[in-house]
């Protein structure tokens, strides 16, 4: 059980630090943070930072793969919480941050 939610953690944080930082979607996210229409908007801002991508990752994981806990949205809270933790301590380690 425990190297299982080590697994669903570490996936989690693996697919929210590639989508939020990487390079290769940053265009994606700033042409829909610049749109007018308000829920593109707020999709765009919402991709862009890791402890929000986080918060929809884990709500995903949980029902689309295995839930970590048995509440869905305990596990978004979960994933939203160890995204943006581990999320700091690699902005630590590597020395610069996005958000």
């Amino acid at each position: 059980m425990v190297a299982e939610s080590i697994f669903w953690i570490l996936a989690v944080f693996g697919l929210t630090n590639g989508l939020s930082t990487a390079g290769l979607f940053s265009p994606m996210w700033n042409k829909l943070k610049g749109s007018k229409n308000y829920v593109l908007h707020h999709i765009g801002d919402m991709g862009l930072c890791p402890k929000c991508l986080g918060f929809w990752m884990g709500g995903l994981f949980s029902v689309m793969y295995q839930p970590l806990t048995s509440s869905v949205f305990v596990d978004m809270c979960v994933a939203s919480a160890t995204t943006w933790m581990l999320y700091a301590i690699s902005c630590k380690l590597v020395g610069s941050c996005r958000v």
